[in-house]
């Protein structure tokens, strides 16, 4: 059986999660309990991520379950859900999720900072 490009479309958003976190497969494994060639087979499309697994890589991520979709929609073609992530989308979520882990108040004064240019 082929892998439903649905699958390999939510791997692929999960790969690029765990790079931009700076996590190794393994962390992730162990961070919900399965080993590292599973993770590797989400990330392929190879097997499919039940809803409850999505749900704790969710977590282990730090994610909304929406992220692993975000992009997809009932428009989208099997052939652009097999396309890779641009390298600028790869970029903006390691800024984002780094821009996530900083204090409150550092990120109000990026926010200023933004707006200020964009003004």
């Amino acid at each position: 059986m082929s892998e439903h490009p649905v699958d390999i479309y939510v791997g692929k958003r999960l790969r690029i999660k765990r790079n931009s976190l700076e996590m190794s497969q393994d962390e992730l494994a162990k961070a919900i309990g399965v080993t590292f060639q599973q993770i590797q087979k989400y990330e392929k499309g190879k097997n499919r991520i039940s809803s409850s697994r999505l749900y704790e890589l969710k977590k282990a991520l730090n994610c909304s379950m929406e992220y692993f979709f975000d992009g997809f929609d009932d428009q989208t073609s099997d052939s652009q859900l097999l396309q890779e992530p641009s390298v600028d989308e790869k970029e903006w979520l390691k800024i984002r999720s780094n821009f996530c882990r900083l204090p409150i108040g550092i990120q109000q004064s990026f926010r200023k900072l933004i707006n200020s240019i964009n003004d």
